[in-house]
């Protein structure tokens, strides 16, 4: 029987519905996880959660044995004794900018009319509407990924078996 990894979690950030992920998933030697999903499903909290760099408020995370997370006991172990890596989705955002800062960066050339019509169509046209004042740190990997307008690879986290 191969090894496996088990998650129960559910982590919330202030004003969005809680993120909940609870799946089995069988290790080999040199497992690559990717999770894929819609736009803010959690998928980046979740990965991130596995490689300990976020902590869920509630769950479990259990690799084989060894249990990872448990905040009913107050088990934390860190990343850097999981022995696991972990690709974060990157953007290239500028942190202090909006959204409508980010996407109107580069447009220089343009009138500040001209500028502001051509924002108001992207985050139109990438389902941004509602988020023009956030900064990149308030929204989810895709929203940051749209907002960034490139292509990217999904967060993958890699678990050595």
């Amino acid at each position: 029987m191969a090894a496996e990894i088990i998650v129960e979690v559910t982590k919330t950030f202030p004003g969005r519905k809680p993120i909940r992920a609870s799946f089995r998933y069988p290790v080999e030697a040199s497992t690559v996880l990717i999770l894929f999903g819609p736009s803010g499903s959690g998928k980046t909290t979740v990965l991130r959660s596995v490689a300990g760099l976020e902590w869920p408020e509630k769950g479990t995370i259990q690799f084989v044995s060894r249990i990872w997370l448990d905040t009913a006991s107050r088990i934390k172990v860190p990343p850097q004794d999981r022995h696991i890596g972990y690709m974060a989705q990157d953007y290239a955002l500028f942190p202090n900018y909006s959204v409508s800062g980010n996407i109107a960066y580069g447009l220089g050339e343009l009138t500040l009319a001209e500028r502001q019509k051509r924002v108001q169509e992207m985050v139109e046209l990438f389902h941004l509407t509602g988020l023009e004042d956030a900064k990149p740190r308030e929204l989810s990997g895709g929203q940051q990924q749209r907002t960034g307008s490139r292509r990217r690879t999904p967060a993958a986290v890699a678990v050595a078996g």
